[in-house]
């Protein structure tokens, strides 16, 4: 059904010659999707398809590190879905159901703001990677998170 974003990317060893970059702080391989922006159950289904998931931003560390993968490896300058959604009761889950542990929205933005459409999460490259909601209508490039 979509096209093969995530070639070269696998649970082998990440290889940065096939896009993948390995973060030691929970032991696997981001891959960022350049090709196209899409709907967060979309990017969800791609990232599944090859053996992973949306990006999980769950530490300080992993939000720092991601950062500088972002910034001086990849050269990435646009904003990213990650995985995060908001429930009927106001609470942020991993699509696993659990609950977010680790916030870093851009509070001199607004962020959140809260508004009632707004149930996904995007990293903005131009605030330093802090995290912005957004109502998922527009798609948006995306990173997955591949396990060792």
């Amino acid at each position: 059904m979509y096209p093969l974003y995530l070639q070269g990317c696998s649970k082998q060893p990440c290889q940065e010659i096939d896009g993948c970059y390995f973060l030691q702080v929970s032991n696997s391989c981001i891959k960022y999707n350049d090709v196209e922006a899409l709907d967060y159950g979309s990017a969800k289904t791609i990232c599944t398809q090859h053996g992973g998931e949306l990006l999980r931003i769950d530490s300080q560390c992993k939000q720092d590190t991601l950062g500088e993968i972002l910034t001086n490896c990849l050269n990435v300058t646009t904003n990213l879905l990650v995985q995060g959604t908001k429930d009927d009761a106001g609470n942020w889950l991993f699509d696993d159901g659990t609950h977010m542990p680790y916030f870093n929205w851009n509070s001199d933005g607004g962020q959140p703001s809260n508004s009632i459409n707004e149930l996904y999460i995007f990293i903005k490259s131009m605030h330093s990677w802090k995290w912005h909601d957004f109502s998922g209508f527009n798609g948006r490039r995306f990173l997955c998170e591949i396990y060792a």
